[in-house]
């Protein structure tokens, strides 16, 4: 396996190729996209699935500090209960801690997330009544220069795909400096999306919900699969040089099902397969353990709240990706990927 040190430099020159896929004004309109969303390094976040009402006493200054020494730079809030006045205002102070250490995150806000099937019934009382949700809850959070934006949903399939490309344009309509969050699924589930193409589905997701960035989830990279992880890799890059936006992709951080557990490793070739790709930024799927817990198992936070041997992992790939390289990646553009040796997912041999 090539060293990150050669992967990252092999990233940049090919940065820098001639390469007759990538149009430049798309190029260009990628790159402006990126420094748009103004993180100051490369943007390394987690899935949160802890909640303020089971967990706030966790959710402290020290707490934010800590996704900053562990590397992060965008990433989700916890769950919490608008109609507490006290989870607000806690949301309100961790917005205000994550500014102190650069931080940028993404608040799950329940009057916008999740938007109903029916576009015209996107939450109860129609459009006009989401676009009040929208704006209750930028009166609570909008204040804030770390907040990044609103989770709108994850993974929208066949009748919800409207009602997410609604919502999303609502919300950033109604706060265009905000990048809103909304995750897809990978391309080998086109039965549940409802599309006939992978590439006519992504086009569709830009042009029709006006988003900052596309994001998605792989993980088969951990089950051997390495067509799928690379495909999905290619086909999102592809989405991204037509449509003149960058991209982001989920990894796997904790084991569950049929994946094994991640290893220092494992996370490395993850992340550096993934920038050398193309990825403008990376989630981490997850970091705090969720409950019920089912057979998912040591996430960088366990259980217990303890820190298992996936934090200190990552905690080392992400300060030495920043230490080593700067912010260099939110100001260049992947134009051309090959592969030397064996080619996964539809890619070219160098």
């Amino acid at each position: 396996m090539p060293s990150k040190y050669f992967i990252l430099l092999s990233t940049f020159l090919l940065s820098i190729t001639a390469h007759d896929m990538a149009d430049s004004q798309n190029l260009k309109d990628v790159l402006n996209r990126k420094e748009a969303l103004q993180i100051s390094a490369y943007p390394i976040g987690f899935w949160n699935y802890a909640n303020l009402e089971r967990h706030g006493k966790h959710f402290d200054q020290d707490e934010v500090m800590e996704w900053a020494k562990a590397g992060f730079t965008v990433t989700q809030m916890p769950d919490f209960d608008v109609k507490d006045k006290n989870q607000i205002l806690h949301i309100r102070r961790l917005l205000k801690w994550a500014s102190k250490y650069n931080l940028k995150l993404i608040v799950k806000d329940p009057r916008v997330f999740n938007p109903a099937p029916d576009v015209n019934t996107i939450v109860r009382g129609g459009v006009e009544a989401y676009r009040q949700s929208v704006i209750a809850a930028l009166i609570d959070f909008s204040g804030s220069k770390a907040l990044f934006g609103f989770h709108i949903g994850d993974e929208p399939e066949g009748v919800r795909n409207r009602s997410y490309f609604e919502a999303s344009r609502i919300l950033k309509d109604a706060a265009p400096g905000l990048h809103h969050f909304m995750n897809l699924l990978p391309y080998n589930t086109l039965d549940r999306v409802g599309y006939s193409s992978w590439p006519e589905y992504l086009d569709d997701v830009v042009c029709k919900s006006n988003v900052d960035f596309l994001c998605y989830d792989c993980y088969s990279q951990m089950n051997g699969d390495f067509d799928t992880y690379f495909e999905n890799l290619r086909l999102y890059r592809e989405a991204g040089w037509r449509n003149g936006v960058p991209f982001w992709t989920t990894l796997l951080s904790v084991s569950y099902f049929r994946y094994k557990v991640p290893d220092y490793d494992a996370l490395r070739w993850q992340f550096n397969t993934s920038i050398c790709s193309g990825a403008s930024g990376i989630m981490c799927f997850f970091y705090y353990m969720r409950h019920p817990h089912d057979n998912y198992r040591l996430s960088s936070i366990d259980e217990l709240w303890d820190r298992t041997q996936s934090y200190y992992d990552s905690k080392r790939l992400h300060n030495s990706l920043h230490r080593l390289c700067g912010n260099i990646f939110n100001h260049i553009a992947v134009k051309k990927v090959s592969f030397h040796g064996k080619t996964y997912g539809g890619g070219r041999a160098f």
